[in-house]
């Protein structure tokens, strides 16, 4: 059977609906959770070592950034991939309801989030942190091993659920292919994390903005979602032994925190 390709005809009107209909659930589900108590994300705080970001982020600054459809198609994708691989864990025993989607909440140090699960091996309780990625990514993780950011934020998790080891499991979007890593809870990693949190807190109860880590050209300030507020301040690049830098170990495969 032949098909007649004259009465196929791309429909450019359906493609804009769908964008504006994640436009619309975008600003619902904004103006749902709208401005909460000042504290930290864990997903947040992992991947940024700039206190001033830390500061707008912890006093809950509104961001500057734009979502456009095409990215919030991208992160949909990432939440299916999430529920996917959080059902079969539950359907295979290997976790529970109650051990997925576990909500976080530290008054102490001002966290608040939740952990994609926890799982049970041989008896013992594991962190679990799902991450979808693209090709280009999961060839990354799987020549080097996990994304220093994951592995800070498994840490994260480790130390506010009180637990040794974690999972980080990566699956490539591209094609499905997947890989998984064992992470050892790393107290250098959650010394550091407490000392931010503590240096923000201690900014912000002076009522002072921290000075900015990067400069405007740097991957993190080009991507960060205040970066016109931060152009706006100014203040120079900061330097010295304040600058904390995160830097991967290759001989142990462990993270560690350094100061130049």
């Amino acid at each position: 059977m032949r098909i007649d390709k004259n009465k196929i005809q791309r429909s450019g009107e359906f493609e804009t609906t769908i964008d504006l209909l994640y436009l619309l659930h975008n600003q619902i589900e904004q103006e749902k959770r709208g401005k909460s108590a000042n504290g930290f994300s864990p997903s947040f705080i992992s991947r940024s070592t700039c206190e001033r970001a830390w500061f707008w982020h912890y006093i809950r600054k509104e961001r500057e950034e734009f979502v456009w459809p095409k990215l919030a198609r991208v992160f949909s994708l990432g939440h299916a991939i999430h529920d996917r691989i959080q059902k079969l864990l539950i359907l295979s025993g290997v976790s529970s309801d109650d051990k997925i989607e576990v909500r976080l909440e530290s008054e102490e140090w001002g966290i608040r989030g939740y952990v994609d699960g926890i799982i049970i091996d041989r008896d013992n309780s594991l962190v679990l942190e799902i991450k979808s990625i693209n090709d280009k990514g999961f060839i990354k993780v799987e020549k080097d091993g996990p994304k220093r950011d994951h592995v800070i934020q498994a840490n994260l998790y480790m130390w506010l659920l009180d637990l040794d080891k974690a999972v980080i499991y990566y699956e490539n979007k591209n094609d499905s292919r997947h890989i998984a890593y064992t992470c050892q809870r790393d107290d250098g990693i959650i010394v550091w994390l407490k000392s931010m949190i503590k240096k923000v807190r201690t900014y912000h109860a002076l009522n002072l903005v921290p000075s900015i880590a990067y400069n405007q050209y740097d991957f993190e300030c080009k991507y960060c979602p205040w970066q016109a507020s931060c152009q706006n301040i100014g203040g120079d690049k900061k330097k010295g032994a304040d600058q904390n830098k995160m830097t991967k170990v290759k001989q142990s495969g462990r993270i560690s925190i350094t100061s130049p």
